[in-house]
């Protein structure tokens, strides 16, 4: 059985006005379990789009540290132009639909790890907020 049990939301810190939490909401990334752990977008800003047509990640393993910062290069490329790296990679990736970290290494560009160093710096500077999805219990729910 598969199903989501993580979302990133990717935007604005939100604390202008009172808001609390991200706003604006740029970007939503899930995470999916099944008999591995995948991550694919959800866009909010339609000018939004991922590198090449990538559209799934597949950690090296769950919850591997470097699932996140992965999944950020891959699906919100803009945010990252200033990577030297960045153009080299897209043309390594143009025709790619997924990126598996996991043990074939074949289909991993072979300049993505220096990549994901020069992005660090950048992804540090995202506001990303995590939320673990659980079924909620409607039984104490009132309605008058």
């Amino acid at each position: 059985m598969n199903g989501y049990s993580r979302v990133y939301c990717i935007g604005g810190a939100g604390d202008e006005g009172g808001i609390r939490g991200v706003h604006p909401l740029l970007m939503q990334i899930l995470v999916g379990t099944s008999g591995h752990q995948w991550l694919e977008p959800r866009y909010f800003d339609e000018s939004m789009g991922p590198l090449g047509q990538i559209r799934v990640v597949i950690p090296e393993q769950p919850d591997h540290p470097h699932a996140l910062i992965d999944a950020c290069i891959a699906f919100f490329p803009d945010y990252f132009r200033a990577c030297p790296l960045l153009n080299a990679v897209e043309q390594e990736v143009r025709d790619a639909c997924e990126l598996d970290f996991r043990s074939d290494r074949t289909s991993i560009p072979e300049h993505w790890p220096y990549l994901r160093k020069q992005a660090l710096p950048i992804f540090r500077e995202l506001h990303i907020f995590e939320g673990a999805l659980e079924i909620l219990s409607l039984d104490d729910w009132m309605v008058e």
